[in-house]
Parts: structure tokens; C-alpha cells; sequence
């Protein structure tokens, strides 16, 4: 009996790879018919498994001339895939990114409809020195983080205290052993902004979280870097009735690396509700 579920299980895998494979068939069909059409290409779809080791990292797709035409993240499951237009790139190289590495794929055809049934593992993608990578983005995304602190973590810290950090294409930056240096306590005086530790984010950008807590309690937050008007997000608030010590995130934003302009905009002057500009 064993055996012959065994068997059966095999060609139910076995059938299902030939639907895919027809599917894929079709799609290719498909594009031939949308090109006598004169009608847009199918996508080619790149998928992946194995990297369980880069939640959250991103997943970008290079053509020939150094330029993104394609984006995705690793999910919690160690998947991730993204599609590539042909009328964007013939070729492209897949690339996961972190704060720590870099990891690259060689160029590979991009196909009307392409599709590859075994998908991508991570050992298809070789480490590269981050160094050797031009980058010419003139900014980042963010996002802010921020939760009630868990004063069972440390005692030091009073309770209902605001901790911070920031995420950093999808990743949490890591945190330093000094959370009074990113904390707004219970104590501090409503309607004045304050400023976290500097968080170096690699390649010349840098940040701090600025936060200002609400007369009712309540903590407004946005982003700080020197010589740049400071950002605010669209969801930028705290509630004083939060009580999870679960993150909750903001919007993401765009940083620039920091400049030397003195006429910039800093959030709240002189404002005791926590509003922000000049």
C-alpha cells in the first residue's frame, strides 16, 4: 500500500510539472501572437528559494548598463520574485542586497513569458565586494520604527518609554547596547524635539530619528540628516494609547546623503504641539 501511494504522489508531482511547463508554453505562444499584435510583451518572471538567511533583503534585477528594471523582497519563507519587462533589458543579473553583503547572479536572458520551472537557489548567486558596485542613487529609503519599550529588557529603562530604529531597504538596522540613545522616556518635556543617536547606513548616508512627545503623551517622529530639510513621514505618530511593545512602522521615505546647506528646515521651532517647519 505504501508503495502505491508512493507512486501516486509521484506522478501527481510529475503532472503538475507538465502543466507548468505547458502553461509556460503557452505564455511564449502567447507573446509570439501579442508581438504579431504589435501589442506589449509578457514579463519575463525570475523566481527563487533558499534564503532563509536574507528575509527581507531586497531582490533587484541589473541590465547591461547598470540600471534596476526589476524589484522584489525575500519573504519569510526564504522566496522572493520579480519580473522584467524585455522591452526594458534583453539581459539582466539578479542581485540580493543587505547592510552586511552582496550577492549576484551572472546576466541571464530576458525572455517574453520566460519562466523557469526549478527556479533560482541561492548558490546561484555569487558574493561580490560591495565596493566594486557603482551605485549612483542619490538617495535611500526608509522607514522608522518605533515600539513601547519592553522594560523587562532592561530595567534602567522607565516604563512606557518609546524606543526607535530604522529599516533600511526592509531590513532593521541593527541595534547598539545603548537604548537610552534612542529612547523618549516619560519624563522628557512634551513639545520639544529630540534627536537619536547617529545611525551610520554605509555608502556616505547617515541619519537620526528626531521624536517629540504630545501633551497627551502621545510621540511624533521623522528623520534628521546635517544639511538636509528634516522629513517627516505621513504616519509619523505614536498614540498614547499604544500599549504593544510590537514595532509599528512608518511610511517609507527618501533620505539624501548629508550636504552642507545651513538653510535648512528643522521640524517644531518653538512649536508645543509637535507640528514641524520653519
Amino acid at each position: 500500500m505504501q508503495t502505491i501511494l508512493i507512486d501516486a504522489g509521484a506522478r501527481r508531482w510529475t503532472l503538475r510539472v507538465v502543466l507548468v511547463g505547458l502553461l509556460a508554453a503557452a505564455i511564449v505562444a502567447l507573446a509570439a501572437t501579442a508581438d504579431a499584435q504589435d501589442h506589449p510583451k509578457p514579463p519575463h518572471w525570475f523566481w527563487g528559494h533558499g534564503a532563509d538567511a536574507y528575509v527581507g533583503a531586497a531582490v533587484t534585477a541589473i541590465d547591461d548598463n547598470g540600471d534596476d528594471v526589476g524589484s522584489g523582497v525575500v519573504g519569510a519563507d526564504g522566496r522572493w520574485s520579480l519580473t522584467v519587462q524585455p522591452e526594458d533589458a534583453s539581459r539582466a543579473k539578479l542581485r540580493i542586497s543587505t547592510t552586511n553583503e552582496t550577492r549576484e547572479t551572472d546576466l541571464m536572458d530576458v525572455l517574453p513569458g520566460g519562466f523557469d520551472i526549478a527556479g533560482l537557489s541561492i548558490t546561484d548567486f555569487d558574493l561580490v565586494d560591495s565596493a566594486m558596485i557603482e551605485d549612483d542613487s542619490e538617495t535611500l529609503t526608509l522607514q522608522i520604527r518605533a515600539r513601547v519599550y519592553p522594560s523587562s529588557e532592561d530595567p534602567r529603562i522607565p516604563f512606557r518609554s518609546i524606543e526607535f530604529n530604522l529599516r533600511v531597504n526592509g531590513v532593521d538596522q541593527e541595534l547598539n547596547d545603548q537604548p537610552t540613545q534612542r529612547t523618549i522616556r516619560p519624563n522628557h518635556a512634551s513639545g520639544r524635539w529630540y534627536s537619536s543617536n547617529l545611525f551610520d547606513l554605509g555608502d556616505g548616508f547617515e541619519a537620526r530619528i528626531i521624536a517629540c512627545k504630545q501633551p497627551d503623551g502621545g510621540v511624533r517622529f521623522g528623520v534628521r540628516v546635517s544639511g538636509r530639510d528634516d522629513i517627516i513621514p505621513r504616519l509619523n505618530l505614536l498614540p498614547a494609547s499604544r500599549t504593544s511593545t510590537n514595532w509599528a512602522s512608518s511610511n517609507e521615505v527618501d533620505i539624501q546623503k548629508p550636504s552642507e546647506d545651513t538653510n535648512v528646515s528643522r521640524a517644531g521651532r518653538g512649536d508645543t504641539n509637535c507640528r514641524y517647519g520653519k
